[in-house]
């Protein structure tokens, strides 16, 4: 169960369309990392709001982050967010 500050960080995680558009690039990519340069090449978003955008998605329990070497990757982590849903569906039980 989730209490209402983290349910908040999760859904604000996913309040801003490039945010949204981010969530779907790993979604097609559930098994797998993607690099920050390949999330910038398929969002077209630059460096800084990208790097502040993913931030908040890590924020929000979103994705993952692990360094390797020079280059960070990213992950989708949808074990809190299935939790977030089933706190948020309780509640309108």
């Amino acid at each position: 169960m989730k209490n209402k500050n983290d349910i908040s960080r999760t859904f604000n995680a996913l309040a801003h369309k490039r945010r949204v558009l981010l969530f779907e690039l790993l979604l097609k990519h559930p098994q797998k990392s993607m690099a920050f340069g390949q999330l910038q090449g398929l969002s077209k978003i630059p460096d800084a709001p990208l790097a502040h955008h993913l931030r908040v998605l890590e924020t929000g329990g979103l994705i993952r982050r692990k360094v390797k070497g020079r280059y960070t990757y990213f992950k989708l982590y949808l074990s809190d967010f299935r939790t977030t849903l089933e706190t948020v569906e309780n509640y309108c039980a």
